[in-house]
């Protein structure tokens, strides 16, 4: 679903990704790891386009992404709930979804019934401005608004930061129904690490820019493991 070969991208000075190779299934989740700084967030947002790539290739389907603009991506089937959620707090949760529904172009977009189905406190919400709601209110809605035009590949920037841990266990639930049940490929940066090993198929490690070591959830639940790739 989701194949990425020697990417290559930085903002301004030395490169921050050095030839990230990685592919994602349909139906999988893939928990990207790492510490803080080594181009996690820089990875998702070059996907989207929001950071140029100098070399590689990016695919979905096999159809090559880039060089194209982000919005042509997102038609494409690509989806990113960026961390800190980007959501719009000055207009109504509807009037966020109604957005995302007119960013869907020709492709058939959910309705807001549909996107908010996986989160019924949000029914009571519609009328509300979006920046109102609690942090695992605004995560939600984020998520559902990066659903709105069925994607293929849905990439998550730290869903768990600033939820309440009930809200959290709730969004992992809904990470693996989601590739379960849909087929979602789905790329999770998460520094929640049981969130993370509890919702992933794979996880993969990245330090200084490139991906470092591949494994099953189960691996990263040895103390040495931990050590050697994560410091923890």
């Amino acid at each position: 679903m989701l194949s990425v070969d020697n990417l290559v991208a930085s903002y301004n000075a030395g490169p921050v990704l050095q030839g990230v190779s990685l592919s994602v299934q349909a139906g999988e989740v893939v928990a990207l790891l790492g510490r803080n700084g080594v181009g996690k967030s820089t990875l998702l947002r070059t996907l989207v386009g929001l950071v140029p790539s100098w070399n590689g290739s990016i695919r979905i389907d096999g159809t090559p992404l880039a060089p194209i603009a982000t919005h042509d991506i997102a038609r494409m089937g690509m989806a990113l709930v960026p961390q800190g959620r980007g959501i719009i707090g000055k207009l109504s949760v509807a009037d966020n979804l109604r957005a995302a529904m007119r960013a869907a172009g020709s492709r058939p977009a959910l309705s807001i019934d549909q996107a908010i189905a996986p989160f019924p406190a949000l029914r009571e919400k519609l009328p509300a401005m979006a920046g109102t709601l609690s942090g695992g209110q605004q995560q939600q809605l984020a998520i559902a608004r990066a659903m709105v035009g069925r994607p293929k590949v849905l990439l998550l920037d730290e869903p768990s930061e600033g939820v309440q841990p009930n809200i959290v266990q709730q969004i992992g639930q809904l990470v693996r129904k989601l590739a379960d049940e849909s087929g979602l490929a789905i790329l999770i940066v998460e520094q929640n690490l049981e969130l993370a090993l509890a919702t992933a198929n794979r996880c993969i490690v990245m330090a200084k820019g490139r991906i470092v070591h591949s494994g099953p959830p189960d691996e990263f639940r040895n103390e040495a493991v931990l050590r050697r790739h994560l410091a923890l």
